[in-house]
């Protein structure tokens, strides 16, 4: 790297990557007092991939019944945001509420997340980040959340949105 690269890589204060571990490590390894910044996209898919893994293990565990049926059908009403859903969507969601607390949690803490990253505040969305890291967790969700969690807090241990989306500028997913 010429020398005037280095010279640049020392002067950064932030880099927004995907969550790709080459990125990760090319930006660490050049230039190691920035704050990586988790682009959107990457941190909502996460989510989205903790929400569906919570869905699997519940057809997994309600195997060969008309439970998993239903459940098997709604992965992409989960994906969805929620003024996409029609309203038979809309009922479906409404009724897994009732019928599996579990899927409805993940959802739940899915579009919570997507919430804060809507926030124009980063002040309020990196307290409001930090109160949905801390949520009690329950049985079926905590170790995707946890995954997601860890994936957005930074290992070096400072603030928990120093690593996570931007949440100003970029639309949802």
């Amino acid at each position: 790297m010429p020398l005037t690269g280095r010279l640049r890589c020392k002067q950064l204060e932030a880099v927004t990557i995907d969550m790709s571990g080459a990125y990760i490590k090319a930006v660490t390894e050049a230039s190691l007092q920035a704050t990586m910044i988790f682009d959107r996209f990457h941190v909502q898919r996460l989510a989205q991939e903790a929400v569906d893994a919570v869905r699997r293990a519940e057809v997994r565990q309600s195997r060969g019944t008309e439970e998993a049926k239903v459940l098997k059908r709604i992965r992409f009403i989960l994906l969805k945001n929620p003024w996409n859903l029609t309203n038979l969507e809309g009922d479906k969601l409404a009724e897994l509420q009732r019928t599996n607390r579990p899927i409805y949690r993940a959802y739940m803490l899915k579009e919570a997340l997507a919430g804060i990253l809507d926030g124009l505040d980063v002040d309020v969305a990196r307290v409001k980040l930090r109160e949905w890291i801390g949520w009690p967790p329950d049985r079926a969700s905590s170790p995707s959340r946890s995954s997601l969690a860890r994936s957005t807090i930074t290992s070096k241990g400072s603030s928990p949105t120093s690593r996570c989306a931007s949440t100003t500028g970029a639309p949802r997913a």
